[in-house]
């Protein structure tokens, strides 16, 4: 957040369907992922747009690297992986409701198995803490530099592109999977880590849980589908965004940002006027 001594147009993206427009005493920098703080509001908002949206899954409306990446919510996505993995390991233990399996394994029994649909930032993370515990991994990406990353992992890794009949042949004997759609014959007792619950959730059977309630069972499979799985780690989530954020925020402070692609790229409404692809495609 900066604040300045103005007053400036607060532009902010509504998910049932409007923008608004408030104005306020102070420039408030929404980057995608903080909720809006309404303390000194002094205008009823006025709004600028309705449209409707077809899809479930809202876009993501942040600054964007030229590879695609998404550098201020890659802290909350690596955090979401690691815990991912931290809370599917607890769920496979037998007084939990799972099938009693540790999933490194010791010598004379199996290790576990994990599979990982994605190996961006938060199922990256997933693998690597997966397979640093011993567990025999399988992540499912698209993008080579991904798969080669993930290989150097260990050799309890394997890399496999995503079609259908690879990705049921594995899920149907893992033991957790993070991040991926429930294929029908998974055992009874394993667990599925939804990770992308808050964009709409990747698995057909999930649905959004907090930390007071956090799990529910689908056909035998314990599902986990909180919606903000970095807020149980509020210490550790905060410093990592403060640092991810800081240079962005100078950047801006400075005056002299419109050359810099990342930030153009996450402007959603300027002077008035939809600037952003994605809302535009929507109206």
């Amino acid at each position: 957040e900066v604040a300045e001594r103005f007053l400036a147009p607060l532009a902010v993206f509504d998910v049932t369907g409007k923008i608004t427009a408030e104005l306020f005493a102070f420039l408030k920098i929404d980057f995608g992922f903080f909720e809006l703080d309404k303390k000194f509001l002094i205008t009823d908002p006025i709004v600028l747009t309705d449209f409707e949206v077809d899809f479930f899954r809202p876009p993501v409306l942040a600054n964007e690297l030229d590879n695609g990446d998404l550098p201020l919510l890659a802290p909350m996505s690596i955090i979401a992986g690691r815990i991912a993995i931290q809370i599917g390991t607890h769920l496979l233990h037998q007084p939990a409701g799972g099938k009693g399996k540790l999933l490194g394994g010791l010598p004379s029994t199996e290790r576990g198995k994990v599979v990982v649909l994605g190996a961006g930032a938060a199922g990256g993370n997933s693998a690597e803490l997966a397979a640093s515990g011993g567990a025999n991994v399988v992540v499912f990406e698209k993008r080579q530099d991904r798969m080669a990353q993930m290989m150097a992992l260990g050799s309890n890794v394997t890399t496999l592109y995503p079609y259908e009949e690879a990705v049921a042949r594995e899920i149907a004997s893992a033991d957790l999977v993070i991040g991926a759609v429930l294929v029908t014959g998974m055992e009874p007792g394993s667990v599925i880590v939804d990770i992308s619950v808050d964009q709409g959730g990747c698995a057909e059977t999930t649905r959004p849980t907090t930390y007071a309630d956090p799990t529910y069972v689908v056909d035998g499979v314990t599902h986990f589908a909180v919606t903000n799985m970095p807020g149980a780690v509020p210490q550790t989530s905060s410093h990592a965004i403060c640092a991810a954020i800081l240079p962005f925020v100078q950047k801006l402070a400075s005056g002299d940002w419109r050359d810099n692609r990342p930030l153009v790229r996450g402007i959603n409404v300027e002077n008035g006027q939809l600037v952003h692809p994605a809302l535009k495609d929507m109206v």
